[in-house]
């Protein structure tokens, strides 16, 4: 069976401002939905013709290493500098050994180009044996002594790509993060880092110093970037690759790919389900160009699956945007431009924004619960606040909430005291920062608008399902009824 091969310019829309961050020796953060294809962005970086694509004259001295980190999630750190070690080694074995295969490998340099760097393969190979005698002990520190050695072998990139690093990040002690943010900053410029997640890395955990130092590399203006839906070429591509796979391969013609993919939305994870779900059941097949008959699509078991898995992956206030859309009723301006951003939502100048699929738009109402088509939702119970004049305790929907911190008190007195009208961001701020200033007695350090984030987000996470009230609107932020 031949493969069809992927260009180098697949997901060029998505990698193209990943890599003028890194080249610029930025670190970065690509967030995407559920199955949006965020591991095969990160191995098409990986290959030796694309790197030869973006860096140039530059690709030369470029070392990718990609790392999957779900596997880490739960262990020592010190099994996952282990792990960097041997993939920067495994990285220049490749150059060496597969040095025509473009696609092959995850940092190949080419053998002619190859020289320079391949004499830090075996400074790498002993750090990384030396290093599993006593990994506690060794493994930061040798992953460091490879670093500078591939630095001074010239080095120019050296890209760690943290591929499903969700649970990694959420999960793994503060050290990691003071230990990361320490490796970059011994060879700044030269060494950055790449996370894809499904959640953005700032709503990962609650803040410690040590998450901050890392998280500040990834959160920086701009530094945070969707993955986008497949183009159309992209996304027809792919078909092709999946029909030719099949045994025998499938027939599949343009305008039925053509209508896979609009119904798809051009998310890959549900381009993939429709395309099976098809192969798998004819009397599906036989209704995709149905005008009205395709809503079956949506019943399929994988189909709905890969939609509930989009759904899973947002945030509780992407999710109520969402609701609100699917309903028919206007969503906030800033969860609009979340949702567009995630490649969920498409608004027009003269009509109402739409959701990105149709087949989704039809899963949802099942995963919302909505018995019957623009069934209007009843109105959820009234949340009332009570502030006690006793410490910082505060009764919501009867339940008492003894844990808040100063911040997080005055900034739901301000939500309560404008509900049910938004509270300006301005306002949320000031009261924050008042409230900093009385329980730190210091001067106040960061950006405003992050702190009053890891505020609400705390804050949110304290009142339990209360806390979803809490939502984005306008300029500001509304406490709902």
């Amino acid at each position: 069976m031949t493969e069809l091969p992927i260009p180098v310019s697949f997901r060029a829309e998505t990698v193209e401002p990943v890599v003028r961050l890194l080249r610029s020796g930025e670190s970065c953060a690509l967030v995407g939905v559920g199955s949006s294809g965020k591991s095969n962005i990160a191995r098409h970086l990986a290959r030796a013709d694309v790197r030869q694509e973006y860096f140039g004259a530059e690709a030369a001295a470029t070392v990718v290493a990609y790392l999957n980190c779900k596997p880490f999630a739960h262990r020592a750190p010190a099994e996952f500098y282990l792990h960097v070690l041997d993939q920067l080694g495994r990285a220049l074995e490749a150059a060496t050994l597969h040095p025509r295969d473009p696609q092959r490998g995850q940092a190949e340099l080419g053998q002619a180009d190859a020289g320079a760097l391949a004499t830090a393969r075996p400074a790498l190979a002993e750090l990384w044996q030396a290093a599993q005698a006593d990994p506690a002990v060794l493994a930061r520190r040798n992953l460091d002594l490879g670093l500078g050695a591939l630095v001074q072998a010239g080095a120019l990139h050296i890209l760690l790509v943290l591929d499903d690093c969700d649970d990694l990040l959420a999960h793994a002690p503060p050290f990691f993060f003071s230990d990361l943010r320490g490796l970059r900053d011994n060879y700044k410029v030269r060494v950055v880092y790449l996370t894809l997640t499904r959640r953005e890395p700032g709503f990962l955990r609650d803040d410690t110093p040590e998450y901050e130092e890392l998280f500040e590399l990834l959160s920086s203006p701009g530094h945070t970037l969707p993955v986008a839906p497949y183009v159309e070429s992209d996304g027809l591509l792919m078909l092709r690759r999946l029909a030719a796979r099949q045994t025998p391969p499938r027939p599949l013609s343009e305008p039925e790919a053509r209508r896979l993919f609009d119904l798809s939305g051009g998310h890959a994870g549900l381009l993939r389900a429709l395309f099976f779900a098809t192969q798998s059941a004819p009397e599906l097949a036989a209704v995709v160009m149905s005008p009205s008959e395709w809503v079956r699509l949506a019943d399929h078991a994988d189909v709905e699956g890969e939609c509930r898995k989009i759904w899973d992956s947002l945030e509780v206030e992407e999710q109520a945007d969402l609701r609100r859309l699917a309903r028919q009723q206007p969503a906030s301006a800033d969860g609009l431009r979340r949702l567009e951003r995630r490649g969920l939502a498409r608004a027009h100048f003269n009509r109402a924004p739409e959701l990105f699929s149709p087949v989704f738009e039809r899963c949802l109402k099942t995963i919302i619960g909505d018995a019957g088509e623009g069934q209007a939702a009843p109105p959820p119970p009234a949340a009332e606040v009570e502030f006690l004049e006793l410490g910082r305790q505060v009764r919501v929907d009867g339940q008492l909430v003894t844990n808040l911190l100063a911040p997080e008190y005055e900034v739901l007195r301000c939500l309560a005291a404008a509900a049910p009208e938004p509270c300006e961001m301005l306002t949320l701020i000031e009261a924050m920062r008042l409230a900093e200033q009385q329980e730190r007695a210091g001067k106040l350090h960061g950006d405003p608008l992050r702190r009053l984030d890891n505020t609400l987000r705390q804050l949110k996470a304290k009142l339990g399902p209360a806390g979803r009230r809490i939502q984005p609107a306008g300029e500001g932020y509304r406490w709902e009824p």
